[in-house]
């Protein structure tokens, strides 16, 4: 079994939101024109100010309101609304730092193999949606209402609405056992549609008609794709973002890259 089969994982946090309150009114205004980096919001009564140190975006309302948000800790986001009453404080504001909460925070972990959905999917209250990716919404626990967890089918499971680190890792710790009875090394999808078949075809330059699986799509790699289909699907390797846009069988991404993968043993760089 893999590492992460070991042990419990650890979520990384990528996005906070957090907000504070001085409590008292502002001349937005008069503000703007004390911050670098700054604009007045699409509302009369919103400030915007960009920081660059913590780097992230920080909302001051006129009655004394501010709200932090991006891809940092909390502890980070902390330290730029303090900076923020700092400087409003420099301007002649006689303010104090208060009230500082988490509002929102959103983490991530990967379980390190890939996940069958189907299971997961039949949970009662669970909702599975198809795109750019396969994912399943698992329903919300009594204790932990305000946090939403998605699981992708390439092990990646991600945690909405959490207030703290501490709590998303807690969640993350009460949902791993049905996770990990998920987990299937050998899973690559399930069975392809139709339409699905007609466009990897084009893409592989040829007949998926009778490919069920991705597990035939490969063998169909393997044995007779053509030297230039295998520079075609490089080249679109390389350029992921571009091809998920341009090309409907995007949405298979995380599936097709395990046809792809063959393809980079196969040839040599270009």
């Amino acid at each position: 079994s893999s590492s992460s089969r070991a042990g419990m994982l650890s979520v990384r946090v990528t996005k906070t939101t957090a907000s504070a309150n001085i409590a008292c009114h502002l001349d937005l205004d008069a503000l703007c024109r004390g911050f670098l980096n700054c604009d007045l919001g699409c509302t009369a009564n919103t400030l915007v100010v960009q920081m660059l140190r913590p780097r992230c975006t920080v909302q001051v309302s006129a009655d004394g309101c501010l709200k932090a948000s991006g891809r940092r800790s909390v502890e980070d986001l902390r330290l730029a609304l303090k900076r923020v009453v700092r400087r409003i404080r420099c301007l002649g504001y006689a303010t104090k730092f208060r009230r500082f909460e988490v509002q929102r925070l959103t983490a991530y972990a990967e379980l390190g193999e890939k996940v069958s959905l189907d299971p997961l999917s039949r949970i009662p209250g669970a909702i599975a949606e198809s795109g750019k990716k396969d994912l399943v919404r698992l329903p919300r626990s009594r204790q932990f209402e305000g946090v939403e967890v998605t699981v992708e089918s390439s092990g990646k499971v991600t945690l909405r609405g959490a207030r703290s680190e501490a709590e998303a890792q807690q969640v993350l710790n009460a949902e791993l056992p049905r996770l990990r009875s998920a987990c299937d090394p050998n899973y690559i999808g399930p069975t392809l549609s139709v339409s699905d078949r007609r466009q990897i075809g084009l893409m592989l330059e040829l007949d998926c008609s009778e490919a069920e699986t991705w597990q035939d799509i490969e063998k169909l790699v393997q044995d007779r794709v053509s030297s230039q289909a295998q520079s075609n699907l490089l080249q679109m390797w390389r350029q992921p973002l571009r091809s998920d846009k341009r090309d409907r069988a995007g949405r298979n991404k995380d599936r097709l890259n395990a046809v792809l993968r063959l393809l980079a043993e196969q040839v040599s760089p270009i």
